[in-house]
């Protein structure tokens, strides 16, 4: 398994518990503070579409909604690896 932040290869897990996620205290605090700035940058986006798209800019609209998909699935793989083992 790999560390969802900088994709290091992660140490076979020795004994019970939890699967580690990340390779480090860092790379954990550093994919949450992604977490945030992804939630924030598509708040923004959508926000711009929805403008963009009542003065016409139609073009603008599309290249934000395009950004938004990208963006949300990096929040959908963080998250949801995230919600497996409950770091975040």
């Amino acid at each position: 398994m790999k560390c969802l932040k900088c994709e290091t290869e992660l140490p076979e897990q020795q004994g019970a518990g939890r699967p580690r996620k990340y390779c480090s205290d860092a790379c954990q605090r550093a994919a949450a503070l992604e977490i945030k700035r992804l939630d924030s940058r598509i708040a923004k986006l959508e926000r711009d579409e929805s403008t963009w798209r009542v003065r016409g800019a139609d073009g603008y609209a599309k290249n934000a909604a395009h950004e938004i998909k990208r963006l949300e699935a990096r929040l959908v793989q963080l998250v949801a690896a995230d919600a497996e083992g409950g770091d975040l």
